[in-house]
């Protein structure tokens, strides 16, 4: 049995203004264990955010408690890549920032974009590149720092469908190959089924686990593509929609 790796027990989260306060997350329970790619499915403004920001302690819940015993990598929904710096550069930041590169780490640079179609392109800027290619980058930069987690936070959901579709194989296969965990916030249902071996169903805010969804061995093991084209895709999908509702 895999150890837990992330625990989320009986959580809640406010959020307060002057005249108010919003509870943002209400009790809710949930874990990760280790080599797991878990996938939180809600709607948006239900606080997949927030549950993010708990793992990766930017914010503290009110009630309960979080345990994370991992290294955690944060892919955002945005790139955030900084237009001014060469796409080599923008990989190397977030190394760069926590000490001096040596040639170990440029040589890991330069091999990780020739494995992932960005060798040519690492003297270009990011407005020259496509939103597709800018994700690799973002993701290139967080795998720089060898995560035993990434948390993925709907980091598809700017780009156009096929796009998407590359991205979530290349991603898959990384994951994998890399034999990291995962937690993927999203609201779109054939991603969570055909990414994960998990899914948790979230309510609107005040967000808590409505549901868990454990995918058999075939699904969980099959790449997205051929996920999709499973017997059982269209059975998981049907029901979490009616989760959801």
């Amino acid at each position: 049995m895999n150890r837990t790796i992330v625990d989320f027990n009986h959580v809640s989260k406010k959020f307060f203004n002057k005249k108010s306060e919003m509870v943002v997350i209400s009790d809710m329970s949930f874990h990760v264990d280790e080599g797991e790619i878990v996938a939180l499915v809600g709607p948006s403004g239900a606080g997949k955010t927030t549950i993010l920001n708990l793992i990766s302690e930017l914010l503290v819940p009110e009630i309960g408690e979080v345990k994370v015993d991992a290294s955690l990598g944060y892919m955002f929904q945005k790139d955030n890549l900084f237009d001014w710096l060469t796409i080599y550069k923008n990989i190397a930041l977030g190394l760069s920032i926590k000490r001096k590169l040596t040639k170990d780490d440029q040589k890991e640079i330069e091999e990780m974009a020739k494995r992932y179609g960005l060798y040519d392109f690492l003297d270009y800027y990011p407005t020259q590149l496509s939103g597709g290619m800018r994700q690799k980058v973002a993701l290139m930069r967080t795998l720089l720092l060898k995560p035993s987690l990434l948390l993925l936070d709907e980091p598809f959901s700017s780009l156009d469908y096929i796009t998407r579709l590359d991205l979530e194989e290349e991603i898959f296969k990384i994951i994998k190959n890399l034999k990291i965990s995962a937690i993927i916030v999203t609201h779109d249902i054939s991603e969570a089924i055909v990414l994960s071996n998990r899914i948790y169903v979230l309510s609107a805010r005040p967000c808590t686990v409505k549901k868990e969804y454990i995918l058999n061995e075939d699904m969980a093991n099959a790449r997205p593509n051929d996920a999709r084209m499973n017997e059982h895709f269209q059975e998981y999908f049907k029901d979490i929609v009616e989760t959801l509702r």
